[in-house]
This record gives C-alpha cells, structure tokens and sequence, in this order.
C-alpha cells in the first residue's frame, strides 16, 4: 500500500506538470514550449534530490526505466508531437486555409487541440516568409529540406549504378540530451544515415553515422559515431563515387569498431521522417 500510494503522488505531480504546459501553451506556444523544458528540468532536479525515493520499506532492486530517464524524455515526446506535425503541415500544400486548419486538427495530438487557433495561424505566418518565434525548430528543420531532397536524388542516381548496393537514406535527428531548461538553449539537429557494415551500401554524406546489424528479431543498433571520425577509421574501405559527390560505397566491413571506430550511446532525441521532408 506504501509503495502504491507512493506512485500515486508520482502520478499526481506528472499530471498537474503537464496542465500547466497546456495552460502556457494556450496563452502562448512559445511559454507553452519553456513551460515543458522548466518542468522537466524540475522534475528532473527532483529525483536527484531524491524526492521520488521509496521509503526503505518499499523500495526494491530494479534494472527498468529511471525517473531520472523519465524526465528527460517527457519534454522530447512532447517536441516530437508537435514538431513532426508541424513539419508536416508546412511540407504540404492545401485549397484553402479551411482545409489547412482542419487537416491540422485531425493530425494534432488531444493535448495540443486547445492552442488549434494560434498553431494555424504561426504556421500560416511562417509560409508566408514571417520569422515566427514558437516555431524556431521547424523552421530550422525546413531549412534542411533542400539539403535531403539533393541526397536522395543522388542516392537514387548512384543506385542505377550500383544495383546491389543497400541505400542508406538520409534522416534528420533532433538531438534533445542537453536540454536544460536554460533560455534560449536550443535542440541540435544533425543529419544522420543507418548503416549495416556487413552489406553493400550507399552511404550518404552526412554528419553522424548510426551503426546496426540485421538480426532475425530487426536491428540491434550499436552505436554512434561523426562521419569524420568513420572516413578517418576506414580509409580506402569507403570511397567517394564522384569527385566532391556526396554518395560514398562501401563494400562489406567485418567490424569497423576493430578498425578504429569508436561508436557512443545515442543521444536522446527523436527523428523527422526523411520522406515527409522531401515530398
């Protein structure tokens, strides 16, 4: 009973944190916005205080989740709802505004329906050229666009080339790990590709390279590491197709941790669909 009247408070707290956000989010996307990092972050500062112990007698030996990890990923979920859906809207065209606004309100997540009003008319803001403060991250996303749609024409020209070559399609990652609340700290946004060294690939050029094997399960990411750092481990086991092109093959690599590559944690983030971007 201790322990379940323990998690009730939890679930209280978390509850009454998340009010607040949409109640700043209603009178403003952008306090909506560092509501959520301010929240997290107490939150975050909580259980390191340990305010969310049990009491000994409850307490038991656990390898799940942390409430440390928690906090630290309530504020990417709520900026990967928003995000991808604005992301969305500004990569379509529709008839009418009335068409916008309604296709904004089927694809909106229930906790975001409140603020429907002042989204559509931020979004219509930055389609018409405006800088519009509460969606600095779209807009940096956007910025991308040109940058994915010139990759994939690429990849698909050397493809024709290199049938039997897996194509490493290019991602945006929204890096959130070091979000701290601090005003005017912003996510970082890298460009990113998977990549199966046992296969054939065409890999683009971009910034972070994720490293994977195929099991009969799905994936089993291993890690990350820079795209310089990958070229510097393994030279002359990836090579350029064109001179300045931006499309590298590589043939079957048994390990490129033995030669070198030294491959980190993924950072918490989320991504945004590379074929929403280039559409």
């Amino acid at each position: 009973m201790t322990r379940l009247l323990h998690r009730l408070q939890h679930a209280l707290m978390i509850m009454t944190l998340l009010g607040l956000v949409v109640l700043a989010w209603i009178w403003r996307p952008w306090a909506g916005g560092s509501a959520a990092i301010m929240c997290g972050l107490g939150f975050w500062l909580l259980i390191k205080k340990g305010f969310f112990e049990l009491p000994p007698e409850a307490a038991e030996a656990s390898h799940g989740a942390t409430g440390v990890q928690a906090a630290r990923t309530m504020v990417t979920h709520l900026l990967r709802d928003l995000t991808r859906v604005q992301v969305a809207y500004l990569c379509q065209d529709f008839a009418s505004p009335g068409a916008g606004k309604a296709w904004l309100k089927r694809s909106l997540p229930p906790a975001f329906h409140a603020s429907l009003k002042n989204l559509h008319r931020d979004l219509e803001d930055a389609r018409a050229g405006k800088e519009v403060e509460s969606l600095r991250l779209t807009l940096r996303i956007m910025s991308q666009r040109r940058q994915l749609r010139d990759l994939e024409d690429a990849l698909a020209a050397a493809k024709e080339e290199l049938p039997d070559h897996t194509v490493a399609h290019p991602i945006l990652f929204v890096v959130t790990e070091e979000l701290d609340g601090t005003e005017g700290k912003e996510p970082g946004l890298i460009t990113l590709a998977g990549w199966n060294p046992h296969e054939p690939t065409l890999l683009p050029r971009v910034d972070a390279v994720t490293v994977y094997s195929d099991l009969d399960a799905g994936k089993k990411v291993r890690g990350q590491a820079g795209w310089d750092e990958v070229m510097a481990a393994l030279p002359g086991q990836i090579e350029r197709l064109a001179p300045d092109g931006p499309v590298f093959s590589t043939s079957h690599v048994e390990d490129p941790v033995r030669s070198g590559v030294q491959l980190d944690k993924l950072p918490l983030g989320f991504t945004i669909g590379t074929a929403d971007m280039v559409a």
